[in-house]
């Protein structure tokens, strides 16, 4: 599968794309690059640009130029074999090489993607590939903001691959202030009243995450992109597993639709943008 906006921001990315490992390609210690997954025309295009024939072996053969995500140094180059192992036709192989860092295990998600000039492979196990953008440490804090301080509008900051985003406490209050109280997911008051404000507890959701504020060309701290929700329902949107994530993705996206489609994105890109598609 090609990345979504989620994976290139993450990796900062120009374009990649993944799929799972197989059984076959763990056991026999290669990849198969698939046409269909976008997978052999990043790395063909990457080799292309810089002049690097691809060779055609039966064996694991000469080895090409690549670099590993999760090395310490990840933009060094390491060496990696990587041909087409047939006379004919285009089946393009990658071939596993611990010493060098780039192992893998049957489930794992493995990827290739082009960013700066450079071609990166990787894998993690389906569960860390899910949780990318899903975390944010001080979440809680700026919920407390929220709540607490009603004149503060300072910014908070969170960190994401690198980039440090604002956030301003005084768009989400104004976006809790529009729902009249009510979940946006559930369409009802939370069943307990916020001791501080009188009114029933809520707190903001960034519906398009704002980790991705570098894909995107308008402000993503904005009302229009700030749903307020029971905290369950909030908790579960970055703690649930996959299908409870993309129902609720998929009906907060219903109530939003005029907004995500001015910007082109409908249900399934934004569930794409939660890391909760199938991955085939």
């Amino acid at each position: 599968m090609l990345f979504s906006t989620l994976q290139k921001a993450f990796f900062n990315a120009s374009d990649g794309a993944y799929s799972i490992v197989t059984d076959d390609e763990r056991f026999n210690s290669q990849i198969t690059l698939t046409d269909s997954d976008g997978e052999s025309q990043i790395a063909i295009s990457h080799y292309e640009s810089k002049g690097i024939e691809i060779p055609r072996l039966k064996t694991a053969g000469r080895k090409l130029p690549i670099c590993i995500w999760g090395n310490e140094v990840s933009t060094s180059e390491s060496q990696l074999a990587v041909n087409y192992p047939k006379p004919t036709g285009n089946e393009l192989r990658i071939y596993r090489n611990v010493r060098q860092g780039f192992s893998y295990e049957s489930g794992d998600v493995w990827f290739i993607y082009r960013s700066e000039g450079r071609l990166f492979v990787g894998s993690m196990p389906v569960a860390q590939w899910r949780s990318i953008g899903t975390r944010d440490e001080n979440d809680s804090a700026f919920q407390e903001t929220i709540e607490h301080d009603s004149s503060s509008s300072i910014p908070d900051l969170i960190d994401y691959s690198g980039q440090r985003i604002p956030r301003d406490p005084a768009i989400a209050r104004e976006a809790i202030s529009r729902s009249q109280h009510l979940c946006a997911y559930t369409g009802k008051p939370t069943p307990f009243t916020s001791r501080r404000t009188g009114y029933p507890y809520l707190e903001a959701h960034h519906l398009i995450p704002l980790g991705l504020q570098s894909q995107f060309d308008f402000r993503l701290d904005c009302v229009e992109n700030i749903v307020a929700l029971n905290p369950l329902w909030h908790r579960a949107i970055h703690h649930a597993v996959p299908p409870t994530v993309s129902e609720i993705v998929t009906r907060l996206a219903e109530r939003r639709a005029a907004f995500l489609g001015h910007h082109g994105l409908s249900p399934a890109d934004l569930i794409r943008l939660y890391g909760c598609e199938e991955i085939a």
